[in-house]
């Protein structure tokens, strides 16, 4: 079972990335005909498995997957999509930068921020993290140009 979980998730991904990723993304998981429904239903379950769920996330999940609707608007597969990318875990910046180079550098500099952002800095240096998720990487990318250590143009 774990092994079909996985390939529904890869099945579901694509190399399309950005906004019109999900359109495409969204468009091909429709394509697909019967049994869409049930693909959306395991990533719901898949994604609430993710932690730093907002509570509208949460609800959200649960309901597609307490009372699955006979067919998914484009909006609600849209939202699913979305909640499912903001959750992938990131290891490198534009394939070529590694999270952890830019938590150390921000780390080392971290008294040029402000408190919210510095004390992030502190906690994800401590727990000696390689990786975040995606919803996480822009502020860290901001802080990174805030203190010199990554251009703006590749935030």
């Amino acid at each position: 079972m774990r092994k079909a979980r996985f390939s529904m998730l890869s099945w579901a991904r694509s190399d399309n990335e950005g906004p019109e990723g999900h359109q495409a993304r969204v468009a091909d998981f429709f394509e697909h005909g019967q049994g869409v429904e049930r693909r959306f239903v395991l990533m719901a379950k898949q994604c609430l498995l993710f932690p730093d769920l907002t509570e509208w996330e949460r609800d959200f999940l649960e309901s597609l997957i307490a009372r699955p609707p006979d067919r998914l608007s484009t909006r609600q597969a849209e939202v699913l999509f979305e909640i499912r990318d903001a959750n992938e875990l990131i290891s490198n910046v534009d394939g070529n930068i590694k999270v952890s180079t830019l938590i150390r550098r921000a780390y080392e500099a971290r008294l040029e921020l402000d408190e919210g952002d510095e004390e992030w800095i502190v906690a994800i240096w401590n727990r000696g993290t390689t990786s975040l998720r995606r919803r996480h990487i822009g502020r860290l990318k901001r802080c990174c140009v805030q203190l010199g250590e990554l251009e703006s143009h590749v935030a």
